[in-house]
């Protein structure tokens, strides 16, 4: 079992967009149930199988695009949101990156509910994602994103 194909039940909550706890009570109602344990009992879901649950119609290839992803935490920082939305936009013309989309988030690093957080992990979930552009690694979240977003989706 190839370790990056799965997700933990914490990863697949996020990317689904439900609780944990949900996750454990489909499970145990058995209308959505992990892919595979560890030996020590962890549920781990098949990125393929998320997908074709929650995502069906994936993006084809010349459809994907460049996310560009700019979040400040609080309404006093408004202005450092459209800093931040500037600045990507002007690197992704300096790149011609053409196919774009710029998403911008007002809320803490810690908060998984975000809408544009959820927007940005339905479109990697439907494949629809080439790739991502932040000004800083932690402005998706601020602990873990790492282990819910894979390094190759960030260029």
């Amino acid at each position: 079992m190839m370790q990056q194909n799965f997700l933990t039940i914490g990863q697949a909550a996020v990317a689904i967009g439900v609780a944990v706890s949900t996750l454990r009570r489909w499970d145990k109602e058995k209308s959505f149930s992990p892919d595979s344990r560890t030996v020590g009992r962890h549920r781990r879901y098949k990125i393929d199988s998320i997908k074709q649950r929650f995502f069906p119609g994936e993006i084809s290839e010349d459809q994907r695009k460049t996310i560009l992803y700019a979040r400040v935490s609080g309404s006093d920082q408004k202005k450092d949101l459209e800093t931040q939305a500037r600045t990507l936009e002007e690197f992704t013309r300096k790149k011609a990156y053409c196919n774009y989309e710029l998403i911008k988030d007002l809320g803490s690093g810690l908060n998984c509910k975000k809408r544009g957080l959820k927007k940005l992990v339905d479109q990697i979930m439907r494949g629809g994602v080439k790739r991502i552009i932040l000004t800083h690694r932690d402005r998706i979240l601020r602990l873990g994103t790492k282990k819910v977003f894979p390094s190759k989706v960030f260029k």
